[in-house]
């Protein structure tokens, strides 16, 4: 099952920006965010296999993913008016691995647990997203001093990220939707 709840996470990287004229600049981020809330989870067994191999025990896994991490390069065009900004652009998000919780339970075939282990895991199940995504942004900046801005983006995805066939969820739409709270230190200006 997927079941996306809203979450707070990190974001991090750099900033690139070239002036066109002194109200429009081209700019290009790289960023590292983590993505949460996703309740994403499936669970498989073997019980039919073992039965059809007459063996007396089975496994049950059940994966549930916590996060996403991805690698994202904003472009997008800048019009600034004294210290307010608007920013409008595309997003290229590329996965870089998912982190998982993992629970093995062995049962004999009469259900009785033989054995319960719980792992969190790296890079567990990222075949059942999408390894790439495209989203819009949309922002707004404020310049609180020479060296600090502090902004809002809106960022939505235009592909589902889930694999509904792997979960089973029939066509439920899975996209990046993302609200990002920003503050920027220009560390050099040319």
């Amino acid at each position: 099952t997927t079941r996306a709840k809203p979450s707070i996470r990190p974001l991090a990287g750099v900033r690139l920006a070239y002036s066109l004229n002194h109200m429009v600049s081209l700019g290009m981020n790289a960023l590292y965010h983590i993505r949460g809330g996703l309740n994403s989870e499936i669970t498989d067994s073997d019980l039919s296999e073992a039965q059809s191999q007459g063996l007396n025990e089975y496994t049950t896994t059940t994966i549930n993913t916590l996060s996403l991490h991805y690698l994202d390069f904003p472009l997008f065009l800048q019009y600034r008016n004294n210290r307010h900004a608007v920013v409008i652009g595309l997003q290229y998000s590329y996965l870089l691995t998912a982190y998982s919780k993992v629970n093995n339970i062995r049962r004999n075939t009469s259900g009785d647990v033989l054995s319960d282990e719980t792992n969190k895991e790296w890079g567990n199940k990222k075949d059942a997203f999408l390894p790439d995504d495209v989203q819009g942004l949309l922002g707004y900046e404020w310049a609180w001093n020479e060296k600090f801005d502090v902004g809002v983006r809106f960022n939505y995805g235009l592909f589902d990220i889930t694999d509904d066939e792997y979960f089973g969820t029939g066509t439920s739409i899975d996209k990046n939707l993302q609200i990002r709270i920003m503050l920027t230190y220009k560390l050099l200006r040319y």
